[in-house]
């Protein structure tokens, strides 16, 4: 019999009381490192690929990939120094490790393979419903110390190298990473990363491998699950969350996070205008 390949245990959720009901057992407060992460996304049929892995998806050789990644390393080390906001953290970046170099030039919209994940499920569910209104968004929820239990039965290390992470023969696997360097946005998002020894393939197959083999070993806690977020549902997330301030003003700090929350205003707005007024949401509170 064939092997079954692991999935993600998926939910589907059209009701705000649905998707609160969902949540509820994985929001268990604060707590360093989080003992789960989320990660939104506009489209449930997206895969977890970072943004360099779809840049490349035409590259079949993972040496040329690695070629194409320390270009663009190096490119931004060298021309970062020409800007004022940088000049204070190059003597840090130039003794950093990659995964912390690679977490600020993603910052600064650079393809890195670094995968974006939130401690806050009210984040990652603005990501999963802040664009695409026609389609599905998806919130993905992980435990990270499930990867880490994985690796320890696998007898590897828990952190990869970078030595590792430049290792074509290195099987495939992912690690969450949070770095020691942090943005002003990084730290109103709750930031955090995922990285992956293969740099062309998602980061969905490593994870659930580890995930699977975890939760068989513990069946009674939740490792990882996939709520599927329906697309009727993505305004009426907008705005709950609206009303708990997890808007773009206060995740994108500064004149582009008010800039994009202006937007969001306007689509609930014209969302509200549509409706009856006996059966409108409720209106979104006075300044936010």
């Amino acid at each position: 019999m064939a092997r079954m390949e692991p999935h993600w245990n998926e939910g589907r959720v059209g009701t705000w009381q649905a998707f609160s009901g969902a949540l509820e057992e994985v929001l268990d407060g604060y707590t360093d490192p989080p003992i789960y992460v989320f990660r939104g996304q506009a489209n449930a049929t997206w895969s977890l690929q970072p943004s360099l892995s779809r840049r490349l998806q035409d590259v079949q050789d993972r040496e040329a990939a690695h070629d194409i990644e320390r270009h663009l390393e190096d490119q931004f080390k060298a021309q970062a120094a020409l800007f004022p906001e940088t000049k204070s953290v190059l003597p840090f970046l130039f003794a950093a490790g990659r995964t912390e170099v690679w977490a600020f030039m993603q910052h600064h919209s650079c393809a890195t393979r670094l995968l974006d994940w939130t401690a806050s499920a009210f984040v990652a569910a603005y990501f999963a419903v802040n664009e695409l209104p026609e389609e599905a968004g998806a919130l993905f929820v992980v435990a990270p110390q499930a990867l880490n239990q994985y690796a320890e039965q696998q007898s590897t290390s828990l952190e990869l190298s970078d030595d590792q992470l430049v290792d074509v023969g290195i099987p495939d696997r992912v690690t969450f990473t949070w770095p020691s360097l942090r943005s002003r946005r990084l730290v109103a998002q709750q930031g955090h990363f995922s990285v992956g020894t293969n740099i062309l393939e998602s980061h969905d197959g490593p994870i659930l491998t580890a995930c699977s083999a975890v939760s068989q070993q513990q069946p009674s806690k939740i490792i990882s699950r996939k709520i599927v977020i329906e697309a009727q549902l993505k305004l009426i997330v907008l705005q709950q969350l609206r009303a708990m301030n997890v808007a773009p003003h206060a995740l994108f700090p500064g004149l582009d996070g008010l800039g994009r929350s202006l937007s969001d205003l306007a689509s609930l707005k014209a969302i509200l205008s549509r409706r009856p007024a006996n059966i409108q949401m409720e209106p979104t509170r006075a300044g936010s």
